[in-house]
């Protein structure tokens, strides 16, 4: 822990210093309100971070979430989704290849998908697209999204079923999405 207190001061002295706050902050404060100021930009910086990335979840917050009638986008191949995957899961096997607004609008909207509802994206286990799929709809979604980080595995190793019922076609969500953290 030393060490890293000691990272986390040099941190907090380097963003005391201008041009990370500015000229008011250098100027204008006294100096022992820098480091306060300093630890509450940090603080701000990590919020936002964190608002614009989906939320690395286990099997049992993912459990929590279906139970919350959230909306689970599974992003794994089509075989694999017909083998088995998560109760009411939307199969989007597609979507790992989305990087931009538009597509991710219309991909999303045919497939019934409401960003204003909390979402819970599963893949493979540790699946690095499926992590980068959960934090793009986090940039637009303005509920909660979720990434069960063990994925199916981690689901069916916690002794929940999987299911191989078809998933039913869902209307269609009209949406227009902006950057809700830009």
């Amino acid at each position: 822990t030393p060490r890293l207190f000691a990272h986390r001061q040099t941190v907090l002295d380097g963003l005391a210093q201008p041009p990370y706050i500015g000229c008011m902050l250098s100027t204008t404060l006294p100096r022992r309100l820098r480091p306060a100021i300093a630890a509450w930009a940090l603080g701000v910086l990590c919020a936002q971070a964190l608002a614009q990335s989906a939320l690395p979840v286990n099997a049992q917050d993912a459990a929590d979430a279906l139970r919350r009638s959230a909306t689970v986008v599974d992003v794994r191949s089509h075989a694999d989704f017909a083998r088995g995957h998560l109760p009411t899961a939307v199969s989007l096997a597609q979507a790992t290849g989305v990087s931009r607004r538009e597509p991710l609008q219309a991909l999303v909207s045919s497939h019934g998908i409401d960003l204003s509802r909390e979402v819970l994206v599963v893949g493979a286990p540790g699946d690095a697209a499926a992590m980068r799929f959960a934090n793009l709809l986090a940039l637009h979604a303005s509920a909660r999204v979720h990434w069960l980080v063990g994925g199916v595995t981690e689901w069916q190793m916690t002794g929940r079923p999987l299911s191989t019922a078809l998933s039913l076609a869902k209307l269609p969500v009209p949406q227009y999405l902006v950057a809700q953290h830009p």
